[in-house]
């Protein structure tokens, strides 16, 4: 008995030839046979380079174990797994049925030389060349590096787990000048900033000169009311003989038009655009003619008021805006201002205009005439001009 092939333990019965004249029968206790498992050694993986291509370890099935093998292209490690066959009869050194071991894929090793640098004034320091001179880069791959600068050389390191470079580092050589290409940057700039400063000069000129043609024409060809084109008969300009108003002679009209004809809504800032400040000042009148009120104040009159309060073709002077209520009787200064619009032809007597509301009177068919203010408790030497 006691036979086995695999693995385990069997049970042995011996049989033992002796005298049985001379002898009695021995006692010969049961035996027990062992076999015990096979260890099975593995055979050494080798460690490969990276070469931009997929690897495998070089090994192969036994009629013991079976290899699981990986592919690997990347530098980096790799399980390669082994399983035993007959687990029964077999096993590796860890007592069991699988085993994993590593394929390496190592970094190509690549031996660069940096080129010397240049550092020149107000620039920051140029990219180095640089070039492989021990090692072979796999075909059809770049070698992809950063630059760091220090302790006046320049190294080179990879970013990629596939290289490691031994660098040679180049010198940074400082240079206390300017390069060519900055000095040519620095004259660009400075002409293309000549060039926008001339051409901004060119430019402004000719928009100006273009709307105080534009204000003008456009001045001309609109419409006036009648009320400007006829010495006017009120009473308030026949107070002195003094006067001698400088004549506006605007384009004739019809003389069946109507008060209001020809008028326009205007507003400051489309009188701006239409008119410029010294064609403005050309078309205030600017009269010795007085004007007797009571007071000595000062007041400030805007231009949509008087639309508001006086029909087309009203002349409007101190004594009427006492008498709709619109400046105190103490009153014998008036200064109009522009503010809202106007669409009445107004013929306004006032000490001073500003240039706004110049041209909205004008616009809408009126007139601006400076005039004197006496008081009436004051004698002729005290005037309000």
């Amino acid at each position: 008995g006691g036979r086995g092939i695999n693995a385990g333990s069997y049970e042995a019965d011996a049989t033992l030839s002796y005298d049985s004249e001379n002898y009695n029968p021995p006692i010969l206790p049961k035996g027990i046979l062992k076999i015990a498992k096979q260890t099975v050694s593995l055979p050494s993986i080798p460690s490969v380079n990276y070469n931009g291509a997929a690897q495998m370890p070089d090994v192969s099935d036994t009629e013991i174990y079976t290899v699981s093998l990986p592919s690997g292209i990347n530098a980096g490690k790799y399980k390669v797994i082994f399983t035993v066959r007959n687990f029964e009869n077999y096993q590796f050194d860890n007592a069991e049925k699988t085993f994993e071991a590593d394929f390496i894929i190592n970094p190509l090793i690549l031996t660069v030389e940096v080129s010397d640098v240049k550092k020149y004034l107000l620039e920051d320091i140029a990219e180095p060349d640089f070039k492989i001179i021990e090692g072979v880069l796999p075909s059809g791959e770049e070698l992809k590096v950063s630059f760091d600068y220090r302790d006046g050389y320049v190294y080179c390191t990879s970013g990629s787990e596939n290289y490691i470079i031994d660098c040679e580092p180049g010198r940074i050589i400082y240079c206390n000048s300017l390069s060519g290409k900055a000095i040519l940057r620095i004259f660009l700039i400075a002409l293309t900033a000549v060039t926008l400063i001339l051409a901004a000069i060119i430019v402004q000129k000719r928009r100006g000169g273009v709307r105080r043609c534009l204000s003008r024409i456009k001045y001309t060809l609109l419409p006036v009311s009648k009320n400007l084109l006829q010495p006017s008969d009120n009473p308030v300009e026949s107070v002195t003989k003094k006067q001698e108003p400088k004549e506006i002679i605007p384009i004739p009209i019809n003389e069946s038009d109507n008060e209001t004809s020809g008028t326009m809504r205007v507003d400051a800032e489309e009188a701006d655009s239409l008119i410029s400040d010294s064609l403005a000042r050309d078309l205030t009148r600017k009269t010795r003619i007085e004007i007797t009120t009571e007071g000595n104040k000062k007041r400030i009159i805007n231009v949509d008021t008087l639309g508001e309060r006086f029909s087309a073709g009203a002349t409007v002077d101190v004594n009427m805006l006492k008498k709709h209520g619109l400046v105190p009787h103490d009153t014998a200064y008036i200064k109009v201002l522009a503010r809202g619009t106007l669409d009445k032809c107004l013929k306004v007597y006032a000490n001073d205009f500003s240039l706004s509301a110049v041209k909205m009177i004008t616009l809408a068919g009126g007139e601006a005439v400076k005039v004197i203010t006496l008081s009436k408790k004051e004698d002729k030497n005290s005037r309000n001009t």
